[in-house]
């Protein structure tokens, strides 16, 4: 990556050819340099995450298997309370892209799960299928937010 601002072109291609977390990188230094503020404040909380008391995109809002503590998983719990928003940044999802992303929601929720089921629920997981959805979303939000710049 140059030391110089991005150019729009130069983070189209970032986000064609590289990942998506050094794309954001970039995005983020076009955006800087540009004055695209809400850009710029959208590239960082995809790329670092959004905290649990910020808006974030619907796109974000993933399905997710449940499971008990010996790992089995409850089918029916997925297919009622199935959705969860994923909030953690690009940078980690890259990282667990290849075995998914195990999420613990907080105890009331695992308790409201847990008589829901009549079973004891740990966690939820996300597919590696899913979580490349979402980085796909992601990538496409970002080319699209550029194209309204670019008009």
């Amino acid at each position: 990556m140059p030391d110089n601002p991005s150019s729009l072109d130069a983070v189209l291609v970032a986000l064609e050819t590289e990942p998506l977390s050094a794309a954001l990188l970039e995005l983020n230094t076009f955006a800087e340099a540009s004055g695209q503020v809400e850009l710029c404040q959208w590239a960082i909380a995809e790329l670092h995450g959004y905290s649990g008391n910020e808006t974030y995109p619907s796109y974000r809002n993933l399905s997710l298997q449940y499971f008990d503590g010996g790992g089995q998983a409850i089918p029916s719990l997925s297919e009622q309370y199935g959705s969860w928003p994923v909030l953690n940044g690009v940078q980690q999802l890259e990282l667990q892209i290849k075995h998914g992303l195990t999420i613990k929601p907080p105890p009331e929720v695992l308790d409201f799960l847990s008589q829901a089921c009549d079973r004891q629920v740990f966690g939820g997981h996300v597919n590696p299928e899913t979580l490349q959805q979402l980085l796909a979303a992601i990538r496409t939000e970002a080319i699209n937010r550029l194209g309204v710049i670019s008009r």
